[in-house]
């Protein structure tokens, strides 16, 4: 990785090489960790305290996915998964800010009206 080449330059930069893969490795796990969680809850209708066992169940399907994807194609399939299933989302995403602008347009002229 890039960053990794730019610390070789730097004094320290085995200790900074050190401290980035503990942070990349934390964000992996939080992400995977609140993935899990998120996917127990909808399996669980909404439960707020899903059962660890279904955590661990999708913990392990996501990590079989990744796997076989990695193994079958290689980072390029990986990708290519990954840009596919979050083009649906960035549509969502659009369509929320476009709302979100609609109603702080209308906010702004009502409160516009009451200061008046």
């Amino acid at each position: 990785m890039g960053v990794f080449e730019v610390y070789k330059y730097y004094p320290l930069g085995g200790v900074m090489s050190v401290i980035m893969v503990a942070l990349i490795s934390t964000f992996f796990i939080t992400s995977a960790n609140s993935g899990t969680f998120v996917l127990s809850m909808y399996s669980t209708q909404g439960d707020i305290n899903p059962p660890k066992v279904r955590m661990g169940i999708w913990g392990i399907l996501m990590a079989a996915l990744a796997f076989v994807l990695l193994m079958s194609g290689g980072l390029q399939s990986l990708q290519i998964a990954s840009i596919a299933a979050a083009a649906p989302f960035a549509v969502i995403m659009v369509v929320a800010c476009w709302c979100l602008w609609k109603a702080l347009v209308k906010d702004e002229a009502t409160f516009t009206e009451l200061a008046d």
